[in-house]
């Protein structure tokens, strides 16, 4: 592990390659788009009279979500000594934008790419750090929502919804997702997770099922 670190290290000058800020930037304009489409109950970002302020601080959060998602997945794997970078998926490029004008989002733009040999067990950890990332997100966006009035409220469940979204998609166990990895190493941490993001996404739509 410490020679591929070493290795790692003189290879690159900086944490990522002018190529993947590229396409983090493109999957992330795109997811950004998506974010402000969703919609909780009949309140959008778009068509809900949110202030600019609170626009805003959903944009951020949606930038936070995807873009956190992805690098824990890089950080994660370059601390284990494996190559990571994150390349957008012309496919899931074009699903995701089509996905926009639909209820049902498709959230794939695009996937850090890790290679190098690790245990099943590092490689499922791997995995499931970035659907966990949003999971953790989404509860901390969930409980700020019970302290907010609206639309700030509304706004932040939006929020929820999308990490929910991003964390299911995930770890659906279907060829180059997270849940494929996660599955294939503990079973039980998959379905613990799986639920967790379905929690989420009932907690989106009906916030008070167990805070009021």
């Amino acid at each position: 592990m410490r020679s591929g670190r070493a290795r790692f290290r003189l290879r690159y000058s900086g944490l990522f390659s002018e190529a993947e800020k590229k396409h983090i930037l493109a999957a992330t304009a795109i997811m950004t788009i998506v974010g402000l489409t969703l919609s909780v109950n009949g309140f959008s970002l778009i068509s809900g009279g949110a202030s600019p302020l609170v626009i805003f601080v959903a944009v951020l959060a949606f930038v936070i979500s995807f873009v956190g998602h992805e690098l824990a997945h890089k950080f994660l794997a370059q601390r284990n000594g494996l190559w990571a970078e994150f390349r957008t998926n012309p496919y899931g490029l074009m699903m995701t934008l089509v996905s926009i004008a639909f209820p049902f989002k498709i959230l794939a733009p695009g996937q850090t790419n890790i290679q190098g040999t690790g245990r099943k067990e590092i490689l499922g950890t791997i995995a499931l750090i970035g659907p966990g990332f949003n999971i953790a997100l989404g509860f901390l966006f969930y409980i700020l929502s019970r302290f907010s009035t609206a639309p700030l409220d509304w706004a932040l469940l939006e929020i929820v919804l999308f990490n929910a979204w991003l964390a299911i998609f995930n770890l659906i166990p279907f060829g180059s997702l997270d849940g494929t990895k996660v599955f294939e190493w503990d079973k039980m941490r998959w379905a613990i997770a799986l639920a967790a993001s379905v929690l989420l996404l009932i907690l989106s739509y009906y916030p008070a099922l167990i805070w009021r």
